[in-house]
């Protein structure tokens, strides 16, 4: 991109005469100098300091204006992995990074994850991609400071408890990886309670 700027700086040339074009010594933050332009918002015509043979063909005594042309700086940014850790109870929530990895882009840029990015590190099936926590875009800055951060969650499961028309016992919610205590046996006048199972059919 060009950067328009109250400071001009001029030099006059023989026409017909070979030109050495002086040093750029114009300066913008974050940015490269590139070249010049012919024209504004132009690609870049000439090198910095660029001999032109013949001068510039023109008319006589006529103007030709030159555009400095301006390339962001690169810069580094960071995008942070965290998983859940599996902790006493669901309604603890604390994470632990995984890893970390650098990549690069121009300054000024939005830089939004893509899904391959977010879903890059996920430890195994039973996490998932955290959208509330997670920030995944972020505008490059000019210090590498921009930090983009993925959060994976635990699956959270129910449990129910069929008592087979017994005594109702409330669904337990656990996260995985956690144990959930045994609860009450249940009562159902006239039987014995032998126990729990997973097949119906036992």
């Amino acid at each position: 991109s060009n950067f328009d700027t109250d400071t001009v700086v001029s030099e006059t040339a023989e026409r017909g005469v070979t030109l050495n074009l002086k040093a750029n010594t114009f300066t913008r933050e974050h940015y490269d100098f590139m070249g010049w332009a012919a024209t504004p918002n132009g690609a870049v015509a000439y090198e910095d300091k660029q001999e032109i043979e013949n001068g510039f063909a023109v008319e006589k005594n006529a103007t030709v204006n030159l555009y400095a042309v301006w390339e962001p700086k690169t810069y580094t940014y960071t995008i942070e992995y965290y998983k859940q850790k599996i902790t006493d109870t669901v309604e603890d929530v604390d994470f632990e990074l995984i890893e970390f990895v650098s990549k690069q882009d121009k300054y000024n840029i939005t830089v939004v994850l893509t899904d391959a990015e977010k879903n890059a590190k996920i430890p195994d099936a039973h996490y998932s991609f955290d959208a509330t926590l997670s920030k995944v875009s972020g505008t490059i800055d000019g210090d590498n400071t921009l930090v983009l951060k993925v959060y994976y969650k635990l699956d959270d499961h129910t449990l129910t408890f069929d008592t087979m028309g017994g005594s109702r016992i409330a669904p337990v919610k656990v996260r995985h990886g956690l144990t959930v205590a045994k609860p009450r046996d249940p009562v159902n006048g006239g039987y014995w309670f032998d126990g729990w199972y997973t097949d119906k059919t036992y």
